[in-house]
Parts: C-alpha cells; sequence; structure tokens
C-alpha cells in the first residue's frame, strides 16, 4: 500500500456494515455497503489487505469478505460457522487465518478464502491475531493470555501473565518483536 490508499469499515445508521476508501490520503472517501444487512453493532468486526489489491473484512455471524480489486467489489466467501468473527491476517496471498469469538479454535485457509478448516485451541476468547508467516502466530486472548503456534495452528504454546489484564490487539513488527495491548477505555 501507500501514504494515499487507505481504508476503513464502519456501519450506516441502520446497522448495516459498509466501507470507506480514499486514494487521496484522506482527502475525499467512497462508500460501499458489504452485500448483507442487519447485523447491528459491531457488524463489521475486523479488516485486513494483504496488498493494496486484496483485502478481507470479517463480521458477525461468520461473514468473510474479500475483495480483489481495492474495494470496489466485495465476495462473500463460505467461512462453515454462522459464530462471531474477531479477527483476520493473511501471512501470504494464499495462507489466512481468522478468529471467532466464542469457539476455542480458528479458522485456516490455504487457497485465499475459498475453504476453511477449523483449528482447535486451548482456550477460547481470542481477541486477534497476527501470523510473522504461514505457520508462526500469536494470539491475543482476552484473559491475560497468548497463544503462540509455530505449525500452522496444530498445535499452541500458552503464555500467562499472571494478571487480570485483557489483551484486545497483537501486532508483529518482525518476526521477533511484538506489541500487544489492552482496549482503549
Amino acid at each position: 500500500m501507500n501514504e494515499s490508499l487507505g481504508f476503513i469499515i464502519g456501519e450506516d445508521g441502520g446497522g448495516n456494515p459498509q466501507v470507506s476508501k480514499t486514494i487521496n490520503g484522506g482527502g475525499s472517501w467512497t462508500t460501499t455497503n458489504l452485500p448483507i444487512s442487519g447485523l447491528g453493532f459491531n457488524g463489521a468486526n475486523k479488516m485486513f489487505f494483504f496488498d493494496s489489491n486484496i483485502g478481507y473484512i470479517v463480521c458477525r455471524s461468520g461473514h468473510i469478505y474479500k475483495t480483489t480489486n481495492q474495494g470496489t467489489d466485495w465476495d462473500s466467501l463460505t467461512s462453515g460457522t454462522t459464530e462471531d468473527l474477531t479477527s483476520v491476517h493473511f501471512p501470504t496471498s494464499t495462507v489466512g487465518y481468522v478468529s471467532l469469538m466464542s469457539s476455542p479454535a480458528i479458522l485456516k485457509t490455504t487457497n485465499g478464502g475459498t475453504n476453511w478448516t477449523s483449528k482447535p485451541l486451548p482456550l477460547f476468547g481470542v481477541q486477534d491475531l497476527f501470523f510473522t508467516d504461514a505457520n508462526t502466530g500469536y494470539l491475543a486472548c482476552g484473559n491475560s493470555t497468548i497463544l503462540k503456534t509455530t505449525d500452522g495452528g496444530d498445535s499452541w504454546n500458552v503464555f500467562s501473565f499472571g494478571t487480570t489484564d485483557a489483551f484486545y490487539a497483537i501486532e508483529f513488527t518482525s518476526s521477533n518483536i511484538g506489541l500487544e495491548g489492552p482496549r482503549a477505555q
């Protein structure tokens, strides 16, 4: 991407998810509604762009959307669940992961979102996820826990911090440097 191209997700006054796009660094925005309606508050939960053309949005009720043309059109993908989805990350153009709101599992695709498989977790409450490559990933959980995989989600190491803090976001600036953050108050 570049400093001129940007996206934001939200919803219109009727609770319908929408995407806005700028091509001039925020000087003006165009808005497109996603092809669903009536999801209500927090309908569109997270957006991730792999590059300037390919992007994904995860929503409530298991809805996943993909664009291949900078957000002009959004295609619905079949996730195989009706659970609320909280986060999405694609470390490669074909391998991607999605977190579930209440189940002890994440979803994984190896073909750009055409098919998704469930990968079990040792706990539930994943708020955010980030993968530094196709196999190594980290999950921020709402119970002061971070999960790490090095085999694409087949097994997990659990790191608990012994506090009551809830983790809501995780990001890595390199394969060895990561940040987690609580939800803004």
